[in-house]
């Protein structure tokens, strides 16, 4: 994925300066992306799949040339599309089958990625699905097209020649008489971000003939980095997570995406200023030395405002860290007297094996104190880790790391958590992701993990350990798509030095007249819990971990857009 998309942005720096259209541009991104996409592992069954199903229809003009257009080559104004992309159960390879899938009899078209796909004249008939493969594997099923549809009247009174000032608000008159009440509708408007234009969503609205989309939705579009609204196009759409039906062969149960969108070219004359998130980091210096904290929190549109962390869930709760830790530094040496030569430091430090025991009595000792911070601070409940580990949901987890503790690493969590691998914990995201399955069956929603961390050094002939806290409060997603994180955040403590802690130097030099040295500082001792509490500065950090979320709490609120965007969908 780094490889894909550093060639991306290496390909947009090249061709911006020289491409005459933003066609011509997208289509050799495309290209190229798809070439440097890893390749897809062809298999000759079904049964190690999971699909991914798309159906969207009424799709946005051709005039637009966005990427997705020439991902799609084919893409026609207007028109149906339907995807289906194959997952591994096992891994997160991208799949092709050694066999066909056919669309209504039509014999789909091979994208990237392990993605099929079809575009076709609207209609308003369900889709036959069929998979095919050369073990003789077979699945269909059938996807009904989107009955909720819609059509943009006008934007801000106008139908065409439309200029937008996106630092006011937008009133968007519809035709929702196919919609029922209560629908949320999404909206997106078209962009470009490092030469690349797509369509990003803004925000999430219920319906009505007559919308109003506030600035500050228009400042928290989900995107990653400022853009450009050159030739763009506002769209009202809605999403819904449908069951396929009269499903036969392998898989017994597919779901999809089925989406409908109308909208209209628009002129952006002042562009809004993005609120790319919040950041609070700062120094706090509590009773034994200097913490530093840095919180994170995404715009609007990917984070929830804190009002409504309600009940909190405890998903992992564990320390790690590394216990012997070696590194080597060389200088080269050029001296008349001495000749040419070069000399390794080598510094070896190591921290004495800690029983899974100390570990779970030093967090057991945090826990309380930490879920408190965030009861008082957020008003909110906790939900005890047993709850959340038992769920039949947290179960079919397979991102938490083993526990592990030997000479060289520890990873121990207390009750049955784990370090948690948030990649593979959200394997499949979205509304049928784990996480908002734990959601439900747990009624929290906001997920914490938290991680104490060891982490070793050494300064002037005497070894320290820096303990660094690390914490995710994670949200329930925005609409259909989108995972949502409260805060990110870490407070990192000064080191301790200690006599406990093993310290060895050695200089091996070769070449030259220099002379090798080998000098033992200290050698790791017995650590009782008190001298361990004292060196990870449990205290401390859960200190600087409340004067940090106070100040991100109050950044917030100073803000003032989380509470309108979210506002937009009661």
């Amino acid at each position: 994925m780094k490889k894909k998309i550093l060639i991306l942005v290496t390909l947009v720096s090249l061709f911006n300066s020289v491409c005459t259209g933003q066609k011509l541009l997208n289509k050799l991104i495309a290209k190229v992306a798809g070439a440097s996409a890893p390749e897809a592992t062809v298999v000759s069954k079904l049964s190690g799949l999971t699909p991914t199903i798309g159906f969207g229809s009424n799709l946005h003009p051709l005039e637009l040339e966005t990427i997705p257009q020439s991902f799609f080559p084919g893409w026609k104004t207007g028109a149906d599309l339907i995807f289906v992309m194959l997952n591994s159960k096992d891994n997160s390879a991208f799949t092709k089958i050694d066999g066909t899938v056919t669309i209504d009899g039509k014999v789909a078209e091979y994208s990237t990625s392990g993605v099929y796909y079809i575009v076709s004249d609207p209609t308003n008939a369900p889709r036959k699905v069929e998979l095919t493969t050369s073990s003789g594997e077979k699945s269909s099923f059938m996807l009904e097209p989107n009955k909720k549809q819609l059509k943009v009247k006008s934007i801000n009174g106008l139908t065409e020649d439309i200029i937008l000032d996106l630092t006011k608000n937008v009133e968007i008159e519809i035709d929702d008489s196919k919609i029922p009440e209560n629908t949320l509708l999404k909206i997106s408007i078209a962009m470009s971000q490092v030469g690349i234009k797509s369509t990003y969503d803004v925000c999430y609205i219920r319906k009505g003939s007559k919308i109003v989309i506030p600035a500050a939705a228009f400042r928290n579009i989900n995107i990653k980095a400022d853009g450009k609204f050159k030739k763009s196009f506002i769209s009202v759409g809605i999403d819904e997570d449908l069951q396929a039906q009269s499903i036969n062969g392998t898989f017994t149960h597919v779901n999809y995406l089925s989406t409908y969108s109308d909208g209209m070219f628009v002129s952006v004359k002042t562009e809004p200023e993005i609120n790319l998130g919040l950041l609070v980091k700062g120094k706090d210096e509590p009773t034994n030395g200097t913490v530093t904290y840095e919180i994170t929190k995404p715009n609007a549109f990917t984070s929830r405002p804190f009002s409504q962390i309600k009940k909190i869930g405890i998903s992992s709760f564990v320390a790690k860290g590394i216990t012997i830790s070696a590194t080597s530094v060389i200088t080269q040496e050029k001296n008349l007297e001495k000749g040419e030569g070069q000399t390794t430091k080598t510094t070896t430090i190591t921290f004495p094996k800690q029983s899974n025991e100390a570990w779970n009595s030093l967090l057991e000792k945090m826990y309380p104190e930490f879920t408190k911070v965030m009861q008082t601070e957020f008003s909110s409940s906790i939900t005890e880790i047993d709850v959340v580990t038992k769920s039949t949901s947290f179960k079919k987890i397979k991102s938490s790391l083993p526990t592990v503790n030997t000479e060289k690493e520890f990873s121990v969590g207390i009750r049955n958590t784990q370090e948690t691998n948030y990649f593979s914990f959200l394997e499949s995201f979205g509304i049928n992701s784990i996480q908002e399955e734990l959601f439900k069956e747990t009624g929290t929603d906001a997920l914490c993990t938290f991680t104490l961390e060891l982490i070793l050094g050494e300064d002037k002939g005497k070894a320290f350990i820096t303990p660094k806290l690390t914490y995710q409060i994670s949200g329930k997603i925005n609409g259909t798509q989108t995972n949502t994180t409260f805060i990110t955040g870490f407070c990192l403590g000064k080191g301790i030095p200690s006599d406990l802690i093993g310290l060895e130097i050695e200089f091996n030099t070769t070449g030259g007249k220099g002379t090798n040295d080998k000098k033992v500082h200290s050698v790791a001792g017995n650590i009782s819990a008190q001298e361990l509490e004292k060196l990870m500065r449990t205290s401390d950090l859960i200190s600087s971990f409340t004067k940090s979320l106070k100040e991100m709490i109050a950044k917030e609120k100073a803000n003032g857009d989380y509470e309108i965007v979210w506002d937009l969908q009661k």
